[in-house]
């Protein structure tokens, strides 16, 4: 009898384990570097030629959620002049951006996705405050 309950609380314990775990996703993330046709500066540098700012990071991304991939492209752009308040403008001006970059890469299905991030920094001495805007897309959408 002893055995059945061992076995019993056993089995339970590995049922609720099995339970909880197929309720988790599990993703991983690791950096992907866009391949453009001409080199990282001259991308940049032919951006800031439509877009007034300080700076601009470019990153790629491949993020695997439970054996399911999917990449992403990621511009920031840095203390952008005038960035618009209204969410449709934003949209606008990030899918230009967007589309500028898919266009420029040597594989233009490289990424599924893109956002584009707004970014305001602002240091004061020793503290940096920082606030974005963003928007994302399909790529089939650009």
């Amino acid at each position: 009898m002893r055995n059945h309950k061992l076995c019993f609380a056993i089995s339970f314990k590995v049922l609720l384990l099995s339970l909880a775990l197929a309720g988790c996703n599990f993703t991983t993330t690791k950096v992907k570097k866009p391949d453009f046709k001409i080199d990282m500066e001259e991308v940049e540098t032919n951006l800031k030629k439509s877009v007034t700012c300080e700076h601009i990071i470019i990153t790629g991304a491949e993020i695997n959620t439970n054996g399911k991939n999917t990449s992403k492209l990621i511009v920031q752009v840095i203390n952008y002049s005038n960035i618009p308040s209204d969410e449709i403008q934003i949209k606008e001006l990030g899918k230009s951006i967007a589309l500028q970059l898919k266009q420029e890469l040597k594989n233009q299905n490289d990424f599924n996705a893109y956002e584009v991030f707004f970014v305001t920094k602002e240091t004061n001495g020793a503290l940096t405050k920082t606030n974005s805007k963003g928007t994302s897309f399909k790529s089939e959408d650009l």
